[in-house]
């Protein structure tokens, strides 16, 4: 064999080593990169189940507080309903016009 031919040899066999470290690297990269894709994938499925939760007890919040809405509601207008009578009956328009006039007397005597 000549010297050419030996030292492209050589050279054929440094650049096949070079080479199989950088394989052995790329193999070791995408295993490390294969782990990691698991894991985010583990990661999304808990953080879309989490969601999933939050949203089934923010909505159970939400009818509750509909119906807690719902009941005040209710007891606002049977208190209006019930101010309603007490404003018909005699009593409450005596006592009103009782007021009015005390009032108007007593703007009238401070004047004077």
């Amino acid at each position: 064999m000549s010297k050419a031919s030996g030292e492209r040899a050589e050279s054929f066999e440094q650049t096949v080593r070079e080479q199989a470290g950088h394989i052995s690297s790329l193999r070791a990269r995408i295993a490390f990169l294969e782990e990691r894709e698991r894991e985010l994938a583990a990661e999304l499925a808990d953080a879309r189940a989490e969601l999933s939760r939050r949203r089934s007890e923010e909505q159970a919040a939400d009818e509750t507080n509909i119906l807690r809405i719902a009941a005040l509601e209710e007891q606002l207008n049977e208190a209006n309903r019930v101010i309603r009578m007490m404003q018909a009956t005699r009593v409450w328009r005596i006592g009103t016009s009782y007021w009015s006039w005390r009032d108007a007397f007593s703007r009238v005597w401070r004047k004077h």
